[in-house]
């Protein structure tokens, strides 16, 4: 009886260390002291060589003419923000990879003046917020060794109402949801620690004037992957297939 009830635990033990070291989360697979369990070796290996600058993000889109009898075009002169990474994967071949972007723009000065005017005709009920707050993730998949780009778009009608990027955050994922590397350009100081996710500080995120007490940052959605813009004909075989 004794000898049965050792091996019934031998062979229950090794049953929860198979489900153990198969279970995974968005956080990643856990290890057997219940840490997180990174990528290792070539599949975790991946490099950011640059993102673009907030300072010359701004880009006129691409125009394509047609046959036919249309209307005459507006010929409106409007820049969207184009941000753009470079980066390289070192495995032969990686299944699936997710990059997220992560923007902080800000309201120019002299919309901030139209603004404070058009509160004071009483065209608007109050400021907007000084920041806006965007975000997009993308995943790609069956990525070779080497060179990649990816990239996310501003629509120029939000960069004009709500202001150029300031703030420019790149994160890579690997599939399980671990990030293997990320890479901020900014054209302001920010106010958190060295490492930190300045999206995730309250600090920045719930920020208020001191003098009226509204909000400063507004969260918004309108950031756009790259192939649901314009953009997405401009040198095409330099990014992956994106997974639906």
């Amino acid at each position: 009886m004794k000898k049965l009830l050792i091996l019934t635990f031998v062979a229950a033990a090794a049953l929860a260390a198979m489900a153990q070291a198969r279970g995974t989360t968005r956080g990643g697979a856990h290890g057997a002291g219940g840490g997180a369990m990174q990528a290792k070796g070539k599949q975790a290996k991946v490099v950011i060589d640059a993102v673009s600058s907030p300072r010359n993000c701004l880009c006129f889109p691409p125009s394509l003419g047609a046959n036919g009898t249309l209307m005459a075009p507006l010929n409106r002169k409007y820049k969207w923000a184009v941000l753009e990474m470079k980066y390289k994967t070192f495995a032969r071949w990686m299944d699936e990879l997710t990059v997220t972007w992560h923007v902080l723009a800000q309201v120019s000065k002299q919309e901030q003046n139209k603004n404070a005017n058009d509160l004071k005709r009483g065209e608007i009920d109050e400021l907007p917020p000084e920041f806006s707050y965007y975000t997009a993730t993308t995943r790609f998949q069956n990525l070779p060794e080497g060179d990649h780009m990816a990239g996310a778009c501003l629509p120029a009608m939000f960069v004009e109402r709500f202001g150029e990027p300031v703030v420019v955050t790149a994160v890579i994922m690997n599939k399980e949801g671990d990030t293997l590397v990320s890479r901020t350009e900014s054209t302001i100081t920010l106010p958190v620690k060295k490492g930190d996710n300045w999206w995730e500080s309250e600090t920045i995120m719930e920020s208020r004037d001191k003098k009226t007490g509204r909000a400063l940052v507004e969260r918004r959605s309108g950031l756009l992957d790259r192939s649901k813009t314009p953009f997405a004909l401009v040198n095409p075989a330099d990014y992956e297939f994106v997974a639906q």
